[in-house]
């Protein structure tokens, strides 16, 4: 729930004691939202949060605040044949909503301002554009064979919560290009995995250009991504501190 809905809990008239939240989105932080934000979730007496920013953010403002990330299950997102079905040419993926602002501005996730161009830019190169959104819907249960079809996953967002298809396309071994988003800085180390990159279609074009001319890197940064989520955010990991924080408010 938008943490715009707060006068409407409140007049709900639930002792401070009761209100406990999680917060996912990093949006509100860099806005001009952010005084308010912080304001209200001030009236919490407990929270968790999925990343190490936003943490240390809100650490200072909520009494009792829990970091929880998120996790994949490692075992149905694992790596295979790079760049399956695609005839040696260079596969980059994108995932997330397909959609504009209210405002009728940029698309959150770049989708028309840096993925489409990029891809029409890169295609005499043999670079194909895969891409999940609302138009081109895939099961969840499919998803790991479209990571498999892919050598590298781009995010291309302004904003963003995790994102969890950054997570699964770590775990599925895919070299990882980001701006800096939601929990890219914590799981894109530079030159091993991928690299944050600024939200500049041109930026993004080099970083792939790299990789396809260099497979054999390309590859061991996958190797890299798998090996971090396998340390740090497979669900077996990372569950008992959402336990304990479920155990901390019931």
């Amino acid at each position: 729930m938008s943490w715009r809905y707060w006068p409407v809990i409140k007049d709900w008239g639930f002792s401070r004691e009761k209100l406990v939240t999680t917060i996912l989105g990093h949006r509100e932080l860099g806005g001009n939202n952010r005084r308010g934000f912080l304001e209200v979730m001030g009236n919490f007496a407990c929270a968790s949060t999925i990343s190490q920013r936003l943490y240390g953010e809100l650490v200072s403002v909520l009494p009792r605040l829990f970091l929880t990330p998120c996790g994949v299950d490692t075992q149905a997102f694992y790596p295979g044949p790079q760049g399956m079905d695609m005839d040696g040419g260079f596969a980059f993926g994108a995932v997330g909503r397909h959609y504009v602002e209210r405002d009728g501005g940029d698309d959150i996730k770049g989708w028309k301002r840096i993925l489409e161009p990029l891809a029409a830019e890169l295609r005499p190169l043999r670079a194909h554009y895969l891409q999940v959104d609302r138009a081109a819907r895939i099961p969840y249960e499919a998803m790991p064979d479209f990571y498999r079809r892919c050598h590298c996953y781009v995010c291309a967002s302004r904003s963003e919560g995790n994102p969890l298809p950054l997570l699964e396309a770590a775990a599925s071994g895919l070299a990882l290009l980001s701006t800096d988003v939601g929990v890219a800085p914590e799981i894109i180390e530079k030159d091993r995995n991928g690299w944050i990159l600024p939200r500049d279609r041109r930026a993004f074009a080099r970083a792939i250009i790299d990789l396809s001319g260099q497979r054999e890197r390309c590859v061991a940064m996958g190797r890299q991504s798998r090996k971090w989520m396998l340390a740090s955010r497979d669900w077996w990991l990372v569950a008992p501190r959402w336990a304990e924080f479920y155990r901390a408010v019931l």
